[in-house]
């Protein structure tokens, strides 16, 4: 028997809400991803900048 339209409308509503929720879900662990990578390099950047300026060399 064929589901009722308003039945249908409502699966496929909830499965566009479920999908922009894992994209979002997505883009959000991409970010901490990348604001993590650009923070260990700002810090080794930061390191070897006060290191140079204590009188070591780097290289």
């Amino acid at each position: 028997m064929p589901r009722p339209p308003a039945e249908l409308r409502k699966l496929e509503e909830e499965a566009r809400r479920r999908a922009r929720a894992h994209r979002r879900v997505r883009w959000g662990r991409r970010l901490r991803v990348g604001l993590w990578i650009v923070g260990g390099a700002t810090l080794v950047v930061a390191l070897a900048l006060l290191a140079r300026l204590a009188g070591f060399s780097l290289g």
